[in-house]
């Protein structure tokens, strides 16, 4: 038994202009926390300093950095983190003889005194364009060594 349902033209028209308006308030208003690591803009807001992104229809990034005066700033970052589906995997410190661009050249050099790097794997897939397997992004978040600044970095996609 088949049901259709059937508008006429002048409904369908007065049901499109409403609803494709209402979809783009919300794509124009929303659109950073609905991309992959957009929950960090909410995460201490007024402290963030440098916020760079780099979305595209493959992939993308993105690279936030907090500063504060306070060393006890961040204390709950991981578990915010946590709290966004981010699985903590390692961490690692980092110091003047291992600066973090040793570590990996995808990190921003934002600061090379030290600190240390929390791994994690999010929600969001990366593709091996060679194999085309798919794996769960890593995300990362790196205090510098006074705890000052942290730094979220975010990389996704192909």
């Amino acid at each position: 038994m088949a049901v259709y349902i059937t508008f006429d033209y002048k409904t369908s028209m007065a049901l499109k202009k409403p609803f494709l308006l209402f979809l783009s308030t919300i794509l124009i208003f929303s659109c950073d926390r609905f991309m992959p690591g957009g929950f960090w803009l909410e995460y201490q807001k007024e402290k963030i300093t440098q916020n760079f992104s780099d979305q595209g229809p493959w992939g993308g990034s993105r690279t936030i950095m907090w500063t504060t005066s306070s060393n006890q700033a961040f204390t709950n970052a991981v578990s915010y983190a946590v709290n966004h589906n981010w699985t903590f995997i390692d961490s690692v410190h980092i110091s003047e003889n291992m600066p973090i661009s040793q570590l990996s050249s995808h990190f921003p050099n934002w600061f090379n005194d030290g600190g240390t790097i929390l791994s994690f794997k999010s929600e969001v897939l990366n593709v091996d364009s060679d194999t085309d397997s798919t794996y769960l992004a890593d995300g990362y978040i790196i205090f510098n060594e006074t705890r000052n600044q942290m730094v979220v970095y975010h990389k996704w996609g192909q």
